[in-house]
């Protein structure tokens, strides 16, 4: 790879980089307003389509897509994949102004690890694109083997709850973003030989599907869970499965590899993991995470404050009712239950059955009807 082609694909991935970071503020915003009961929505992407935060965002990932594509025309995809992983720290920042809060030790920590890592990457690494693309055998066992485990852990999303299905959904979309990104790599390829004849070739046409695939996985893992669990598996899973198809597909190389070479791209491996960790368990991330929901993360949505009482009188969430409609019959644990003594404190009852079973909270001025 000639000095020129290094000095385009760079700056391509790092602009990249930052229009993604903006791209998944805004869609995880969106995306969170929506309200379905299903875990897997194949409509999810109609329903935001009505969004206007979220086109916005949608022009952000073209633009990033463009970008992209522009580096890997005239770069190897094992240089410009890992360079992706720089969207954090254009992340990070936004993620802060959306929570209001401001960065910390831990946030300066995490990013001067990752921009190290990623700075002693392209200063060691000297990769190698070979001009021939991997056979048409070499492709579908690529795509059965990508299909395959995509099916398995959406089937997986589909059964589990809570971390394990956000992590599932993450993982999923990491590898449809991995995919992606080689099959941008060859349709580029294409284009460059073929010009507009490239359309009868299925790589264009490739990238329309996974891509729409890729951004409706995406949707579904941001309206699934918290980024502290989604952003590490995509941030770190589309560079490695891009780097392994394009080493299966194109042959690349990441160049002659000696013991200090392979050494110095270890523990720049690691600098970038232990910076994408830092950063991806961020309380600022969480706290972004919080607002853009519009709920405290630690409120489930169900607990109410008891009317007439104010939140000095009852400082931890041991003292709130317990009001669900879905199941009437739920009551505090008795080691959550309110002591004798408080009652006595207190003239108000803090909780009083109903005929249906439903708790309520109730007491002297205030009371609340049974939902």
């Amino acid at each position: 790879m000639t000095t020129d082609a290094l000095t385009v694909a760079v700056p391509a991935s790092i602009g990249a980089a930052a229009s993604f970071a903006v791209a998944n503020v805004t869609q995880m915003r969106a995306a969170r307003r929506q309200q379905s009961t299903r875990t897997i929505d194949p409509r999810l992407l109609v329903h935001l389509a009505t969004e206007p935060l979220w086109l916005a965002g949608l022009g952000a990932s073209i633009v990033g897509f463009a970008l992209e594509a522009t580096a890997l025309a005239v770069a190897p995809v094992v240089l410009v994949q890992p360079l992706i992983v720089a969207e954090l720290l254009f992340a990070l920042p936004l993620a802060a102004a959306v929570g209001g809060s401001r960065l910390g030790r831990r946030e300066w920590t995490g990013a001067v690890l990752v921009a190290l890592g990623l700075i002693a990457f392209v200063v060691i690494i000297r990769p190698s694109d070979a001009a021939a693309s991997a056979s048409w055998k070499t492709w579908l066992l690529i795509a059965c083997l990508i299909s395959g485990l995509v099916a398995l852990l959406l089937r997986a999303a589909g059964r589990c709850n809570g971390v394990r299905r956000t992590s599932a959904s993450a993982a999923a979309a990491g590898i449809s973003l991995g995919m992606l990104s080689v099959l941008t790599k060859q349709t580029m390829r294409e284009f460059g030989t073929r010009g507009l004849g490239a359309f009868a070739t299925v790589a264009p046409w490739a990238v329309i599907a996974v891509g729409i695939f890729a951004l409706w996985l995406a949707q579904t893992t941001f309206r699934a869970g918290p980024l502290a669990i989604s952003l590490p598996l995509i941030d770190v899973g589309e560079p490695l499965v891009a780097s392994l198809v394009a080493v299966m597909a194109f042959r690349e190389r990441l160049g002659n590899l000696t013991v200090a070479t392979s050494t110095g791209l270890v523990l720049a491996a690691g600098l970038v993991a232990a910076g994408v960790v830092l950063l991806d368990h961020s309380p600022v991330v969480q706290t972004a995470q919080a607002s853009l929901v519009g709920t405290a993360v630690a409120e489930p949505d169900h607990a109410q404050l008891c009317l007439g009482q104010r939140d000095a009188d009852y400082p931890s969430p041991e003292y709130k009712c317990a009001r669900q409609s879905r199941r009437p019959d739920t009551q505090l644990p008795r080691s959550r239950q309110p002591s004798v003594r408080h009652n006595r404190r207190f003239t108000a009852k803090i909780t009083e059955q109903t005929p249906m079973g439903a708790p309520i909270c109730t007491n002297s001025k205030h009371s609340s009807p049974p939902e």
